[in-house]
């Protein structure tokens, strides 16, 4: 599944999740805007915000 296959009826959210890749991992945060759009940020280690942002749109 692609994060643009479950964007469309998403409003007012906001989603706190951990992430891993290899051996790298993080937190961040979305929030959901407008009918189809995901903002937010990423982090490394312990922190959501200190690798960059996010703006996902369909």
């Amino acid at each position: 599944m692609h994060i643009t296959d479950v964007l469309g009826a998403i409003t007012g959210v906001k989603i706190n999740f951990d992430w891993q890749e290899g051996a790298a991992s993080g937190k961040g945060i979305w929030t959901s805007s407008k009918e189809n759009t995901l903002q937010g940020t990423w982090g490394n280690g312990s922190s959501d915000n200190n690798g960059g942002s996010w703006d996902i749109s369909k």
